[in-house]
């Protein structure tokens, strides 16, 4: 998946590669009817959970993702830009039990990295130690 499909939206033109610093543009909000002004890119942007599995397939296949996207990593008080997980966020607590069957601190179970989980992440064959 991530050596050979994520690449592919790009190669088949389903994403546009781009570089969210240079590739974007401020858009006002009176010109976009919202509250509030945005910044917009025609870069593409591809948003991965933060667990030990993506972050391993990730370095395991760098040199080939590399060629197709700016890799980076964003920050908890970043995580308001990602549209998904913003949303997610006004999920009510209930609503995400009962009928998500989910916690709502999952992304803090789930999507955190120590250092057991990175030692013990090189258990994957497709990751090495020079990696």
């Amino acid at each position: 998946f991530f050596n050979e499909n994520i690449p592919r939206f790009v190669t088949e033109g389903v994403f546009n590669f781009g570089d969210l610093e240079n590739d974007s543009c401020l858009v006002s909000a009176l010109e976009a009817n919202t509250t509030e002004d945005f910044i917009s890119s025609t870069a593409a942007v591809v948003y991965l959970p933060f667990s030990s599995h993506c972050l391993s397939q990730v370095v395991a296949c760098y040199d080939t993702l590399s060629q197709f996207y700016t890799i980076s990593f964003l920050r908890k008080d970043q995580l308001d830009e990602h549209t998904l997980w913003k949303a997610t966020n006004t999920i009510s607590p209930e609503s995400m039990s009962n009928y998500l069957a989910k916690t709502i601190d999952q992304e803090e179970i789930y999507c955190t990295l120590d250092a057991w989980k990175i030692k013990h992440c090189a258990g994957d064959a497709t990751v090495t130690k020079e990696n």
